[in-house]
């Protein structure tokens, strides 16, 4: 069974928090994310794969209010899911000596609204 190497977007990260190639995470949505925008309409994103991201995004931003609020919510869950799947990051940023930063981009204003 073939396993792409970067399924699970926290192995590239391991890789460069492991050999010292980074110093800062950060998790940024942005306003009028497609892929959310996707994961809050009913139909059928059309492949595998979108299927299994805009199902991971349903599950991280449940029922959100808005676009906006689904697509922060939606960076919140991408770092905790980061936080509680690797120990390497983990331990990195518990240890600071790896930040991490969750944040929203404003498009029209350029504005970018830290989160985390």
């Amino acid at each position: 069974m073939a396993r792409p190497a970067l399924r699970d977007p926290s192995r590239g990260f391991e890789y460069a928090i492991a050999n010292g190639y980074t110093k800062l995470i950060v998790v940024l949505g942005h306003e009028n994310c497609g892929a959310v925008n996707a994961a809050r309409s009913s139909g059928d994103p059309g492949t595998p794969s979108l299927n299994l991201l805009v199902q991971r995004i349903r599950d991280a931003t449940g029922k959100a209010a808005t676009l906006e609020a689904a697509v922060k919510q939606n960076a919140r869950a991408s770092a905790a899911y980061l936080l509680a799947n690797s120990k390497v990051i983990r331990e990195a940023v518990d240890g600071k000596r790896v930040g991490l930063v969750v944040a929203y981009y404003h498009l029209d204003s350029g504005v970018v609204e830290r989160l985390r």
